[in-house]
């Protein structure tokens, strides 16, 4: 699942997103790089020595003696996540004026406040998705994938962070239009 979910990104970050003027630091690229690189060889390669210390042979003797409901749930979870993320993406890019050739950047910063569905809620819903979709991870490893848990530890800390940012740019930017009780990321908590 996690080889999907960074291919979905890959696809959206080339093809979905329209880029701005705006710069990211280089260190903040390194970092998500190298997360993108190694959380899946992390993850695999603990998963891989829990089967192994189990006596289990064959990966896939291993998945279909073992399904249950919990990676039913977990994948329905994963998918469900990863299609409302997709739409936020889509809606967000809708947002931007069109890019007149591939590789340029949008002439003039102009923003929207993004409206509808989930931002009727919260402020990143694209970031409450992303923090759903590392939840289903940890759900079908059941919690025992300890590369999982400080994933879902990294995506909280790091996404509420960038929401807590991004609420403040939305409220400094749009002041009184923002709707009643928008919460960064969460609905109805934070």
């Amino acid at each position: 699942m996690i080889i999907i979910q960074m291919i979905r990104r890959l696809y959206e970050c080339s093809f979905v997103a329209k880029p701005s003027s705006a710069r990211m630091h280089a260190a903040h690229y390194v970092v998500g790089l190298l997360y993108y690189l190694v959380t899946p060889i992390a993850v695999s390669i603990e998963g891989w020595s829990a089967v192994e210390d189990r006596g289990q042979s064959g990966i896939l003797l291993h998945i279909t003696a073992n399904l249950c409901i919990r990676h039913i749930l977990a994948l329905l979870l994963f998918v469900w996540a990863s299609v409302q993320q997709y739409k936020v993406h889509v809606h967000l890019a809708s947002l931007r004026p069109a890019i007149p050739s591939p590789g340029a950047v949008s002439p003039t910063p102009s923003y929207n406040l993004p409206r509808g569905e989930w931002f009727n809620y919260v402020a990143c819903p694209h970031y409450l998705f992303e923090l759903v979709i590392y939840i289903s991870f940890g759900a079908l490893t059941r919690w025992r994938n300890l590369t999982c848990i400080l994933n879902v530890v990294w995506v909280v800390v790091d996404l509420g962070v960038a929401a807590d940012q991004q609420w403040k740019w939305y409220k400094h930017r749009f002041g009184d239009k923002l709707p009643k009780g928008w919460k960064r990321v969460v609905p109805f908590i934070f």
